[in-house]
């Protein structure tokens, strides 16, 4: 596992040990994260320094490049950036938001830290009023995490997982339920702002999925009803039956079949393993995926397969819609 704690300038702080075994134990206070500022990035002509301001075809003026630096050592925490189409949003800055999300709700910050060089940080809270609500085995976090050097927009979702460390940070963005997720471009904070009461909302709802899913792990399922429910989801987007099944999508509903069975955390009893073995099929990918993980990891988080991952889950959670599938891939199958 990866924790992301690589140089002695990374930290991760909560009052209990993590798997790491780097945990600075204390109570996470707002004073824990440095200050970040931008620093104007020059270069050298002859003997000449010159600040870089650069210019295309496309552009009104020159624009500016900084670097962001911690001004606790020093040291820059991310690649240079343009200051006039990327929004730095900083470590403090997400603490403040967070609490202004999060300011009639009961919520507790549970962990917090910088990864990889401090070029990425996170926010882990616990929303004390939906843990009550949570089924058994689920956990009810609001996580928010950002890369400062482009590579990770800003992002918050409600999540089973504390986040800790790297491993976390990405599982969390993948599996949660996503709340918040703006490009950090210059109107950012004008789109933060607006988000806060969609947030708001959405923790409200987070109250209503967990009495879904309870539901959902209280139907049972056996494996042939789920082979069919996969066969069925695979082919949603045609309206007429396929003349025949490629391999592909045989090859990936036994894939589905086998994490139902014995995905993590499955047993392969009710139609919540069935949600589970989709969730994890497409945060993994296929066994023979051609994709690297990072890439896998950007369509799962970002690209149709976050949308496919949630449209299995409001199939999940509807038993008209869920028989209808079940009742077309039990035709598909037979052609298998």
């Amino acid at each position: 596992m990866s924790s992301g704690l690589r140089t002695k300038r990374d930290f991760q702080i909560s009052e209990t040990m993590q798997w790491h075994g780097e945990t600075k134990l204390k109570k996470p206070e707002s004073a824990d994260f440095p200050l970040i500022e931008r620093r104007p990035l020059y270069f050298f002509s002859g003997e000449e320094r010159r600040q870089v301001v650069f210019a295309t075809r496309n552009d009104d003026e020159p624009k500016t490049w900084t670097v962001p630096v911690s001004l606790d050592d020093d040291l820059p925490v991310a690649c240079p950036s343009c200051d006039q189409t990327y929004s730095l949003w900083t470590p403090l800055a997400g603490w403040e938001y967070v609490g202004a999300c999060l300011a009639s709700t009961g919520f507790e910050i549970e962990s917090i830290g910088m990864l990889w060089d401090r070029s990425v940080w996170f926010i882990s809270t616990r929303l004390k009023e939906l843990t009550a609500l949570a089924p058994k085995g689920h956990k009810a976090f609001l996580n928010f995490s950002c890369g400062l050097g482009k590579d990770l927009s800003p992002q918050g979702e409600v999540s089973d997982t504390r986040e800790v460390c790297w491993n976390t940070v990405i599982q969390s963005r993948i599996n949660g339920e996503v709340l918040f997720k703006v490009k950090a471009t210059k109107n950012f904070f004008l789109k933060a702002e607006d988000k806060k009461k969609e947030i708001e909302k959405a923790v409200g709802f987070t109250a209503v999925y967990y009495t879904a899913l309870a539901q959902c792990e209280s139907k049972p399922c056996k494996e042939n009803e789920a082979r069919e429910a996969f066969y069925g989801f695979s082919y949603r987007k045609q309206e007429e039956l396929p003349e025949k099944v490629s391999t592909r999508a045989r090859n990936f509903v036994g894939e589905l079949v086998t994490l139902f069975a014995k995905g993590l955390g499955n047993k392969g009893e009710t139609r919540a393993d069935a949600l589970n073995a989709i969730t994890e099929a497409r945060t993994r990918g296929f066994e023979d995926s051609i994709k690297s993980k990072f890439d896998q990891f950007q369509s799962s988080e970002f690209g149709g397969f976050a949308d496919e991952k949630a449209e299995f889950a409001r199939l999940a959670f509807d038993d008209d819609a869920w028989q209808q599938t079940v009742k077309r891939g039990r035709a598909i199958a037979q052609l298998v």
